[in-house]
């Protein structure tokens, strides 16, 4: 995909009811090093591909989904859609980056209303 000319747009989008729900809590116990290997994996390569990235929101975005949404280059959200960063309900940091990219994103904003 990256290294294809013919594509120039990737498109992110969940299928159901929910966009990404992010992992389960208790699952996490016996993988977490390879989770959060594999989602830094992830979140780097799109970050960095010479792509546009959209991510079309239809439901729930949260946890890492919600992380997903905040570093696309673009993000579409229905009326339906819900954002929620999740593990701060657990008392948990927020995962998948989106601690770096939600400031960012509100700056943008904030530059364009200005």
């Amino acid at each position: 995909m990256e290294l294809d000319e013919d594509i120039r747009v990737v498109v992110l989008t969940g299928s159901g009811k929910h966009f990404s729900v992010g992992g389960e809590l208790k699952s996490f116990n016996d993988q977490e090093d390879q989770i959060d290997k594999y989602l830094l994996q992830v979140t780097n390569h799109f970050v960095t591909i010479q792509k546009v990235v959209i991510a079309v929101v239809n439901g729930t975005a949260a946890g890492a989904g919600m992380s997903l949404a905040c570093w696309t280059d673009l993000t579409y959200a229905t009326t339906n859609s819900k954002f929620t960063l999740a593990y701060t309900k657990a008392g948990l940091t927020p995962d998948g980056g989106s601690t770096y990219f939600l400031p960012r994103i509100s700056l943008e904003l904030k530059k364009h209303l200005n």
